[in-house]
């Protein structure tokens, strides 16, 4: 066995690529149990790190091994293929060093097609033999349903799993067929219907049709009756419920979820999601301490704190969380794009700047793109800037702030008819998400300016009522409710709000970017505070 580093940051890969359907499902679940196994390691193995694109939500995965350190922060990628030769399967592990993708270790085993329910423990046993890791005491997992269903089962299902990662939805409508097969040929299937609720949960988020939500729900509470300690049965349940906005049950299904799998992250993240849309801001971000308590390498968790903290308007605290994310993840450009952002907000652009720079070196982020578009944009150098945020539109097209940036930056320009038209390309795609999930306050009062930058008065209304009764009472919802009555005319209202939330820590720096509030900035109230502010941070 090739010697590892003492710092292993494992990514998890299905790779080379390749494999029949059924394989690639089979394949995914094998690589689920080994994360799920392997983290358990963490709490007591220091220097440990397992993780998958999965991870990181809106980021797109890892194409090759080597692009595992930049959008994951790996030196080790546990490379998993699998090839089929009747009757069995043979499944090969192997350790790869990210950089050079030079194989270190390796480890393979066959597996009948009879005993292939047995296929994810022994695969788990071979990634921690390979990779030096402890064995974990064993929990009980839905993996031990696929133990005992019949062949005539788990062959559709893994069908089904392949197709649930087709890009764009294309295997959609196929996975549901093939999961509702594997209920056909086993009735009792509890992860089936598990993992059918959650396919209609996509079906709903496309649609928005309440019916496929309640097939969901339907779903989701037989999977409960048949396996009521399953993480992803409670878990679909609890999605039913987020998105039928019964939130506060939503949130008890959650840690519930987490209770059954306290290595599944991304239950985590749902209930901090959840926390966020009741106005719980510090449970929030408990919830994220909580996921570094046990993982304190698993530097999504302290990017998630420092968006948190930002948007509370605690710029030096999301700041040291950004920085702690980077002193993770040194090779990931994410977190560096973050930290970037907020000493811009500190007003510290040399530091900034070398911030983006150092993001752009590992991998072109969104992130940084837009800061790099709002340091030009503050220079005054308004094409630079339109040329940056589009690069930032570019890597996320769906993203509503990038069409706001092109926005404004068409509004200095003089183009009033291009500015018009992104911000009406950005209240359509924020509306989009509004309609699947509409309990989300701080989502409603950004589609309040939305419309008031659109003349839309009477929806720019609406807005700010449903994001009121949706606590949407955050420093970040207020800034923007201050914009959105800015642009309506209300500017004592406007003018009010701001100093209220300069009292409670909004940097100046936000007011100075924020094309709408130049009433606001010529007036002598506003300057008074920010002389003093300005005054007050010197002598600190």
């Amino acid at each position: 066995l090739h010697p590892l580093p003492a710092r292993r940051f494992v990514a998890l890969m299905a790779w080379p690529p390749g494999a029949e359907p059924e394989a690639r499902g089979l394949l995914r679940t094998v690589l689920d149990a080994i994360e799920s196994r392997l983290v358990r390691a963490e709490a007591s193995a220091r220097n440990l790190l397992v993780i998958s694109s999965a991870d990181l939500r809106g980021q797109s995965s890892p194409r090759q091994p080597a692009e595992a350190s930049s959008s994951l922060g790996a030196n080790l990628v546990l490379a998993a293929s699998l090839s089929s030769t009747p009757p069995q399967y043979r499944l090969v592990l192997q350790v790869l060093d990210s950089a050079s993708a030079k194989v270190l270790r390796e480890g393979a085993f066959t597996a009948s097609r009879t005993a292939l329910n047995r296929l994810a423990d022994r695969a788990c046993a071979l990634a921690a033999e390979l990779l030096d890791v402890p064995a974990a005491p064993r929990a009980v997992t839905d993996q031990d349903e696929l133990a005992r269903v019949p062949a005539a089962a788990y062959q559709p299902f893994y069908l089904a799993e392949d197709l649930m990662t087709r890009p764009n939805d294309t295997g959609l409508d196929q996975a549901i067929e093939q999961y509702q097969k594997a209920l056909e040929a086993d009735p009792q299937f509890g992860l089936g219907y598990a993992e059918l609720s959650r396919a209609f949960i996509r079906k709903y988020q496309l649609t928005h049709d309440p019916a496929q939500l309640s097939l969901a729900g339907r779903n989701a509470e037989m999977a409960r009756q048949i396996s009521p300690t399953s993480g992803k049965a409670i878990f679909g349940g609890a999605l039913v419920s987020m998105y039928a906005g019964k939130t506060a049950e939503a949130l008890q299904s959650f840690e519930a979820a987490l209770r059954a799998d306290p290595a599944n992250q991304q239950l985590a993240y749902y209930k901090a999601r959840t926390l966020r849309d009741l106005g719980r801001r510090e449970e929030e971000q408990a919830a994220y301490r909580d996921i570094l308590r046990n993982r304190p390498n698993y530097w999504p968790a302290y990017n998630e704190l420092g968006w948190a903290l930002w948007r509370e308007h605690r710029y030096q605290e999301a700041a040291q969380a950004f920085a702690e994310a980077t002193a993770v993840a040194p090779r990931v450009a994410l977190p560096y794009a973050n930290l970037g952002s907020m000493y811009m907000l500190l007003d510290r652009k040399s530091d900034a700047a070398e911030a983006f720079q150092h993001a752009i070196e590992r991998a072109p982020t969104y992130g940084a793109y837009d800061d790099l578009g709002t340091l030009a944009f503050e220079a005054g150098d308004y094409r630079k800037a339109l040329s940056y945020y589009q690069k930032a539109r570019d890597l996320k097209p769906r993203d509503d702030l990038a069409w706001r940036n092109i926005a404004d930056c068409y509004a200095v320009l003089g183009d009033p008819a291009a500015s018009r038209e992104s911000y009406a390309k950005a209240a359509a795609l924020l509306g989009e998400t509004l309609a699947t999930n509409p309990n989300a306050g701080q989502s409603w009062m950004t589609l309040a300016f939305y419309q008031a930058k659109l003349g839309h008065r009477a929806e720019a209304d609406a807005d700010i009522r449903n994001a009121e009764q949706h606590a949407a009472i955050d420093a970040e919802s207020q800034f923007l409710k201050a914009q959105a009555l800015a642009v309506l005319g209300r500017r004592e209202e406007g003018l009010a709000l701001v100093l209220k939330l300069m009292d409670g820590g909004l940097s100046p720096v936000e007011v100075q970017l924020a094309l709408d509030l130049a009433a606001v900035r010529a007036d002598p109230r506003y300057k008074s505070r920010a002389a003093a502010l300005e005054k007050k941070k010197k002598i600190g």
